[in-house]
């Protein structure tokens, strides 16, 4: 096995996205890189709104926003490692109760159509397996995508629709970027409508437009 892993590293050399050092076969981020962005966060002091907190690892900036965008516009699927450890990081600080679903806000059917994945899906399913909590697609948008919209447009929202009732169960809300936060605000709404007892938010970054 080292053998060909040594063979792969040779034939597919690798760079880290941030620094351009040399990683080994299927990784997109050196390990010094990947702590050094574990360090700068979570941000300590969550938001609360009506009817859910929000909390989140760092503002919509480098490092992070980086990856995130090489992860969901340009298919750098291997970051999932990565952006999985600043959720575990998260809820280690503000862990959610044992019981919870786990969910995600899904991509548009034409950031679907588009990518081809649904980014925050895969993400939540990789989570499933490093945390206590079930995951479940529970929200079915009703709206379009939100990326080139304006700041207006994003306010009209994007509706949706809960697949179950959800009564006295407490529920983890997943998602990447809260840029004017009408996204997490509607799909959190909806749960709520649908019976969650409780909501919680975890993102990994927030815009500081906000």
């Amino acid at each position: 096995m080292d053998v060909f892993r040594d063979l792969m590293d040779f034939l597919f050399p690798e760079e880290c996205v941030l620094c351009g050092k040399k990683v080994g076969f299927l990784q997109n981020i050196c390990e010094r890189c990947e702590q050094d962005l574990l360090r700068k966060g979570p941000y300590l002091n969550p938001i609360r709104h009506r009817g859910f907190t929000h909390f989140f690892f760092s503002f919509y900036e480098d490092p992070l926003k980086k990856l995130i965008i090489l992860y969901k516009n340009h298919g750098f699927l291997l970051l999932k490692k990565t952006l999985v450890l600043v959720f575990k990081k998260l809820f280690e600080y503000f862990p959610p109760p044992e019981d919870s679903l786990l969910t995600w806000i899904p991509s548009s059917f034409q950031s679907l159509d588009e990518r081809g994945f649904d980014h925050m899906k895969i993400i939540a399913k990789e989570l499933e397996k490093h945390s206590k909590l079930k995951s479940k697609g529970l929200l079915i948008p009703l709206g379009g995508k939100q990326k080139g919209k304006g700041k207006l447009e994003r306010r009209l929202g994007r509706d949706y629709i809960c697949k179950e009732d959800l009564k006295g169960k407490s529920v983890v809300l997943i998602d990447d970027v809260v840029v004017t936060g009408t996204t997490i605000k509607n799909g959190a709404l909806t749960l709520k409508n649908n019976g969650a007892e409780k909501v919680l938010v975890y993102t990994l970054c927030m815009s500081k437009k906000l």
